[in-house]
Formats: C-alpha cells, structure tokens, sequence
C-alpha cells in the first residue's frame, strides 16, 4: 500500500531512450513544420499556374490563334 502513496519516484533513463525520444520529438516537429509549409505553398502554386496559363494566352497575336 504505501507504493500507491509515495510523493517522490526516482527513476533512470539511459541515454538510448532519451536521445529516441528526442529524435521522435523532432521528427514530429518537422512533419508538422512541413503539414503546414505545404497548407500556405499550395494555394500560391496553384494562383502562379493560373496567372502563367492567362499571361501566355494574352501574349498571343490573333494571327497565331488562327493559322493552321
């Protein structure tokens, strides 16, 4: 019974398991870096492929619309 109510547990952790927790840690940290890297980048992508698409198709002459 006294397990249950002690105040203070001193354990070890060995040098394998907090240098795992550390590289899980970070790796957590940059998936979720990159999740929203990629939220902001994709709407832009997708604007700069439309804006491109509209200004090659302004910056032709009627003549090339209609030779063929």
């Amino acid at each position: 019974m006294t397990g249950l109510t002690t105040l203070l547990t001193l354990g070890y952790i060995g040098p394998g398991a907090g240098i795992g927790l550390i590289g899980a840690f970070f790796g957590l940290l940059v998936s979720v870096g990159m999740a929203l890297f990629m939220m902001v980048l994709w709407p832009l992508r997708s604007a700069l492929k439309k804006a491109r698409a509209t200004a090659g198709r302004d910056a032709e002459t009627p003549a090339e619309t209609h030779a063929a």
